[in-house]
């Protein structure tokens, strides 16, 4: 029920629908916030700002290909928590692994600690 606009300006500006404006098909900001961004040299963060703006170009004007498929995407989270459980486990784990185990091991992780 909101609207995320990102400039690449170093700001974010989050705004949030008034949802029976949207049931009524006449949406409406009822509030608006703005977050500022800093950006380093860092190549990962400007790796992740590029793929960011790609991702927004390709839903804005549906002519700019993608750099990295959604497939892409869940393949590198379904790794990242699969490197998490084995260092919790202390053990190897088999990749890939069924996403209900993966998921299994993720909620006793996040009840050992707290999230």
């Amino acid at each position: 029920m909101g609207e995320i606009t990102w400039s690449g300006d170093g700001e974010i500006t989050v705004a949030k629908l008034n949802q029976a404006s949207v049931k009524a098909g006449k949406p409406e900001i009822f509030e608006t916030y703005h977050i500022a961004i800093t950006q380093s040299d860092d190549s990962w963060q400007k790796d992740l700002v590029a793929s960011i703006d790609n991702f927004c170009q390709h839903i804005l004007d549906k002519t700019e290909p993608l750099l990295a498929e959604g497939l892409a995407g869940v393949k590198s989270v379904e790794l990242a928590k699969t490197a998490w459980a084995s260092a919790y486990l202390g053990q190897w784990i088999q990749f890939p692994i069924k996403p209900i185990e993966i998921e299994q091991i993720y909620e006793k992780i996040k009840k050992e600690y707290g999230k």
